[in-house]
């Protein structure tokens, strides 16, 4: 039997932007809040809806969408920090509304946003080594642990003060702290902001070796491409809706679609249109065709066996093919399908 470690149905958040009055007393503090909780309804903010979430032991699952779709909300509902408006659900056995307290205790929680949190006056390494033994790592352990992933990231900079310190170096400190903690369950939101290639995969590399370990991992983050290296089951959101649950190749609406990326001379808009009424392609073409020094760069999905016809049709056209390249399914590939294809139509 899998075990399920993280296990919630129907969530969902809302916010409300209109908190009620104090000035008044009386007969008017009464009126003042009615006539205002009339207006909640109307302004308030949907953060998530109904959302559904399993995760077993040992797995790295992602929860990807654009910034503002509640990825960071649903995570911190998943560690005890907010209480869902409605649904329920368990974390390593733990309720997440009744057991909050206890919950914070067994995870690590990475946020983008958590450098803002260090001591500008303390060292990069005065930083980690105060966060872990505040959170009860014994300080012996601590050190260690702390010079294992300096060396495993190449950290020369333990030695600067916060100020000193670029984004990127600030984001791996922050990632560092999370590590050193050695929790069972690790939550990375956004973990991968402004970091240089180098440092992605490195995270990358030390995020499979613990899952591998039995560590279960949650990786938040609207930069998909950082997270098909993990072959991931995914929770897709756009504006607080799942609009995809599984892997990749499971959220497409057939089976036998292969991605092309292609280098091009040009790229006519009907080119588009045609292709797809003809069947070729399954989907239009996301809105993000890149062209760098007239080299048209797009990728397209195509139905299996219908390569020649994408061919024909663009030498037809006079077009020069530069480079085509066959391609495995990616979490963006999904993901756009989805938004352009079932959201946005």
């Amino acid at each position: 039997m899998i075990d399920k470690v993280i296990n919630v149905k129907d969530i969902s958040k809302v916010f409300n932007p209109f908190p009620l009055r104090k000035k008044e007393r009386g007969p008017g503090l009464w009126v003042a809040n009615l006539v205002r909780l009339r207006r909640i309804k109307e302004n308030e903010i949907v953060a998530l809806r109904e959302v559904d979430l399993s995760v077993s032991r040992g797995e790295i699952f992602a929860i990807i969408g654009p910034n503002g779709a509640g990825k960071t909300t649903l995570i911190k509902i998943l560690s005890g920090l907010l209480y869902p408006t409605k649904g329920s659900g368990t974390v390593a056995g733990l309720d997440i509304i009744h057991d909050h307290e206890e919950l914070k205790s067994i995870i690590s929680f990475v946020s983008a946003s958590f450098w803002m949190g260090l001591e500008w006056q303390f060292t990069a390494y005065e930083n980690i080594l105060q966060y872990a033994t505040m959170l009860g790592v014994p300080e012996d352990t601590a050190k260690k642990r702390i010079r294992e992933y300096g060396e495993f990231f190449h950290i020369d900079y333990f030695d600067k003060k916060v100020p000193a310190l670029s984004a990127g170096m600030r984001q791996i400190i922050s990632v560092i702290r999370g590590l050193v903690v050695d929790r069972p369950i690790l939550y990375l939101d956004e973990p991968f902001v402004s970091l240089d290639l180098e440092k992605r995969m490195a995270l990358s590399k030390i995020v499979k070796a613990l899952a591998s370990k039995g560590k279960t991992i949650l990786i938040s983050s609207h930069e998909f491409t950082d997270l098909d290296v993990f072959h991931p089951r995914s929770l897709m959101l756009y504006k607080g809706k799942t609009i995809g649950y599984g892997f990749a190749e499971e959220l497409l609406p057939e089976k036998g679609i292969i991605p092309y990326s292609l280098r091009l001379s040009e790229f006519p808009a009907d080119l588009e249109s045609v292709l797809f009424k003809s069947g070729v392609i399954v989907c239009k073409v996301p809105k993000e065709l890149i062209v760098l020094d007239r080299v048209f760069n797009v990728r397209l999905l195509l139905k299996s066996g219908r390569v020649n016809d994408l061919i024909s049709e663009i030498l037809k056209r006079k077009i020069k093919i530069l480079d085509i390249k066959k391609e495995s399914i990616s979490l963006k590939d999904a993901y756009l399908y989805k938004v352009n294809n079932e959201i946005l139509d």
